[in-house]
């Protein structure tokens, strides 16, 4: 596991990827997530995927820093509180629900 990548998902998930959002999986699995330099701290399936996928494929030593930096600073900027109130759909609930 490395400090920044993509947080492993359940293998539940594994038909619910479009192929652009495979690209996750070529990097290892993180702590600090691409999408935690996101200034909405409620983000989208298709928006942290859209992250991962993107650091998946255009992998850097100045990426994981921005990423890395870039989290602390929004951690120091954020004033809203009561983030826990919001639960979002499991990727293959709501996945499934579009398909239909």
């Amino acid at each position: 596991m490395a400090v920044i990548g993509p947080r492993p998902l359940p293998p539940i998930y594994d038909n619910f990827y479009k192929e652009e959002e495979k690209k996750r999986f070529r990097v290892r699995g993180g702590l600090i997530t691409p999408d935690s330099i996101d200034s909405n701290p409620i983000i989208s399936w298709d928006k942290q995927l859209a992250y991962e996928a993107d650091y998946g494929e255009n992998i850097s030593l100045k990426k994981d820093f921005m990423i890395f930096v870039g989290v602390f600073r929004i951690i120091l900027r954020r004033t809203t509180t009561g983030y826990g109130d919001y639960v979002r759909e499991p990727l293959n609930v709501e996945r499934k629900e579009k398909r239909k």
